[in-house]
């Protein structure tokens, strides 16, 4: 696991002074993609769930750094920042971010790995969990 000192010294996390406009379109985004996801749901396009779901959840995390005026450019780096810079989210939620950054990674480069339905409804909560989150964390906290 990477740490944000590491990430900060290899600049994998840098300012961003156009991050707090980005917030609102992260959200937005990241509310697209779950949507998407439950979309292949349905046709059985699990591993485009996979990617979807983690894809919303990753984007909907970002709209963070952004508040912060923060870009990452990698997506352990995001994970770092979340768990010392942002300790109102759950840790298991942001566990469950790093999860399924490993799934998302089966499904892309792991040509024997198959996501399961179970694994897919999952991914999908999850995600919707992960933007619920993060939408409370932007509004019932000022900077």
């Amino acid at each position: 696991m990477i740490s944000l000192d590491e990430c900060i010294e290899k600049k994998a996390i840098q300012r961003f002074i156009q991050g707090p406009s980005q917030v609102a379109e992260s959200l937005l985004k990241a509310r697209e993609l779950v949507e998407e996801a439950k979309k292949n749901m349905r046709i059985g396009s699990y591993n485009s769930v996979i990617i979807l779901a983690y894809s919303a959840a990753f984007t909907a995390a970002r709209a963070l750094l952004f508040r912060d005026g923060f870009r990452e450019k990698t997506h352990e780096c995001l994970i770092a920042y979340l768990r010392v810079r942002h300790k109102e989210l759950p840790e298991y939620l942001i566990n469950q971010l790093d999860h399924f950054r490993s799934y998302r990674h089966g499904v892309l480069y792991d040509v024997g790995f198959r996501p399961t339905v179970d694994e897919c409804k999952e991914a999908v909560s999850f995600a919707e969990e992960m933007i619920s989150t993060v939408e409370k964390a932007l509004f019932n906290k000022t900077k």
